[in-house]
């Protein structure tokens, strides 16, 4: 549990799955650049009603207090909505690059999240990673990535 005086406000999703949910990151319609250094990633960025990333510092606080899942919602162009869930989640501490550990996966999408990047350290384009770099963005890469919701938000159309 955290103490009294590490304590931090969240977005909380009461509606979906049966509510209950600690929104970490949210994109819309790409206000708000992802394209930042470790230390934006490690202490947060954006606005919680909008988009935003809470922070690894924050995500590795909570996630380490219980058991947690993660669910993670996406929508395409066309407004088609997909999910993905994972019955196990926790991030590591700064010393270990914030980690990512998830299991146990169910959804209406591939398991691309999970299978590819759980185990792997999370990198910015700040800290030498070539695919940080590459993608304008932090995240959990593993020869750069199958998945990656941070990268440069696209919105829709073809793209070269």
């Amino acid at each position: 549990v955290m103490s009294p005086s590490n304590t931090f406000p969240v977005y909380c999703d009461m509606e979906t799955d049966g509510g209950g949910w600690t929104v970490f990151q949210r994109r819309r319609d790409g206000s708000v650049s992802f394209n930042r250094a470790w230390l934006e990633y490690r202490d947060g960025f954006g606005e919680q009603r909008g988009e935003h990333w809470l922070g690894n510092q924050k995500l590795h606080q909570l996630s380490n207090q219980g058991h947690y899942s993660l669910r993670v919602d996406m929508q395409d162009w066309s407004h088609a909505h997909r999910h993905a869930l994972y019955q196990s989640f926790r991030i590591d501490g700064e010393e270990n690059q914030y980690r990512l550990h998830v299991a146990g996966f169910s959804g209406t999408v591939e398991d691309s999240f999970g299978w590819y990047h759980d185990q792997h350290r999370f990198s910015t384009p700040d800290t030498g990673n070539i695919c940080a770099e590459i993608s304008h963005s932090g995240w959990w890469f593993h020869q750069c990535f199958y998945a990656n919701l941070n990268g440069v938000y696209y919105k829709g159309g073809r793209y070269s």
